[in-house]
């Protein structure tokens, strides 16, 4: 935005101007483009200024070409005459690229107010973000273009459109045995912000880390509170079935006998939860939990359902029906059979 003197007419009409002041009186001019939803910054002369890049041609490789010409060699020679550009739409995954100028399209570019060059889209081209934005810092083309299209053209044109070309994001590839000594440089660097592969990586460790945290401890609470009211309706059909029982043991039947048939109910309900959880789960996580995700902030997610703590829950589940019939059986056996016949239901 150094180079507002540089502007772009690329077939759309500017219907509104906004402008806008910084706290430090600094003017950002900005407008409203036909069939657009969001502004677009404007230069001196009320045009777009656009997203442009000046690319090396060992981008070329890294892009996915939906329209135009594709032979790499041929592209490196168009853009190289500085008569031509290539209109990139800048996606994540599952998103629908979008273009704003259609193949052949004239582009003009004008300069301190006067036409200066006109160029033509050779090809479109779908990126991943990562080629036109700088991973985790808000200097991406957004700041610059607004709602513009994303033109690349040749270094070497970008450096004599521009008074004062800078580079905002220099993308390069590392082959693996060089990693660490090009880190360290860069590192070296005071005024140099990087992103990398592995910091990425140990950004994204540290996201899902937190989502296991946060997660777990979800899953944790809901499993527990499952548990307590699971041995709440145990322990409270044995207190409602004391006179039941008192009479079955005062005609012969064993206590070992009755504890077999608590914790056998006990395991019955327990492998009713199972049967009914497990499909619900599946269900839960093949249908709700995707469509939640599928949206273009939450790209990075995937969705693996798993049945390892339906298992667990379900092994806890049955510990909790053989365990708590015994140990409530003992509290409540302390009374003789006679006291507990004469209880009134």
């Amino acid at each position: 935005m150094d180079d507002v003197s540089v502007t772009y007419d690329y077939g759309s009409l500017v219907t509104e101007v906004l402008d806008e002041y910084t706290e430090d009186n600094h003017l950002i001019r900005s407008g409203m483009v036909d069939g657009r939803t969001y502004p677009v910054k404007l230069g001196v002369d009320y045009r777009p200024l656009c997203n442009i890049y000046g690319v090396e041609k060992s981008i070329l490789p890294k892009l996915n070409f939906i329209e135009g010409e594709t032979d790499i060699q041929q592209l490196t020679s168009y853009l190289e005459s500085g008569n031509y550009v290539i209109e990139i739409s800048a996606i994540n995954p599952n998103e629908s690229p979008e273009f704003l100028c259609p193949l052949n399209q004239e582009v003009t570019i004008y300069k301190d107010g006067l036409p200066y060059k006109t160029v033509s889209v050779i090809a479109r081209a779908v990126v991943d973000f990562s080629l036109v934005e700088s991973p985790g810092k808000n200097v991406g083309y957004t700041d610059v273009g607004g709602d513009c299209p994303i033109f690349y053209m040749s270094n070497e044109m970008f450096v004599e459109l521009y008074n004062n070309p800078a580079i905002m994001s220099y993308v390069f590839d590392v082959e693996k045995e060089h990693f660490l000594p090009a880190t360290e440089y860069i590192n070296s660097l005071p005024t140099v912000e990087y992103a990398s592969s592995e910091t990425l990586a140990q950004t994204m460790n540290g996201l899902k880390q937190t989502i296991f945290i946060i997660g777990g401890l979800i899953g944790f609470l809901l499993g527990s509170i499952g548990l307590v009211n699971f041995s709440n309706i145990i322990i409270t059909g044995i207190i409602n079935r004391q006179r039941e029982f008192a009479t079955l043991e005062s005609i012969g039947m064993t206590k070992k006998q009755i504890n077999k048939l608590t914790v056998l109910e006990g395991l019955f309900y327990a492998f009713l939860i199972c049967v009914m959880g497990l499909p619900l789960s599946l269900i839960v996580a093949n249908t709700i939990l995707p469509t939640f995700f599928n949206q273009p902030d939450l790209w990075l997610f995937t969705i693996q359902p798993t049945i390892f703590p339906l298992i667990l829950e379900g092994i806890v589940i049955c510990v909790v029906a053989i365990i708590v019939p015994h140990v409530s059986f003992r509290y409540f056996r302390k009374t003789s059979i006679v006291a507990r016949l004469r209880v009134v239901e």
